[in-house]
């Protein structure tokens, strides 16, 4: 497994990632989203995980000391290769990324699929919405703790 930098060319890689997290983990209208963000957003700091000559997962940081906060962009594992340990290591990579550039407390948005395995890595929930992102997906707002 290699964790490199994002470049425009894996766009559509990222995009299937994405797809084979439709309906559980996404809705299919935040496709769109994502793939405007993928052509504007803060994606210097957005990565993927190679694993051979596959693309398995994408993922990124942003920083923003004017709302005093760190977190995780767009955090994506492909279906096929969840419960496998590349979230986790991809999660701890991003947090290591964010505490080398900054000190800034580090949030997260997740829904009730994800949360726990969060909470596990020192992530605690501030906030919840139910339906938070759309009908059947609860919103969990987390702070890292460690």
């Amino acid at each position: 497994m290699e964790i490199l930098p994002f470049k425009p060319e894996l766009k559509s890689d990222c995009l299937t990632v994405f797809k084979s997290n439709i309906p559980k983990y996404f809705a299919e209208h935040e496709l769109e989203e994502f793939t405007t963000w993928l052509e504007t957003g803060q994606v210097d700091t957005y990565y993927v995980i190679k694993l051979e000559e596959k693309i398995v997962g994408c993922g990124g940081i942003y920083l923003d000391p004017d709302r005093n906060k760190a977190g995780f962009a767009w955090g994506i594992i492909h279906q096929d290769y969840h419960k496998q340990g590349f979230g986790k290591a991809f999660s701890e990579f991003r947090i290591k990324k964010i505490k080398e550039m900054s000190d800034l407390p580090i949030y997260l948005v997740t829904s009730q699929y994800t949360y726990e395995f969060y909470r596990k890595l020192g992530f605690e929930v501030i906030a919840f919405e139910k339906d938070g992102f759309f009908e059947g997906n609860d919103k969990y707002d987390m702070k890292y703790t460690l």
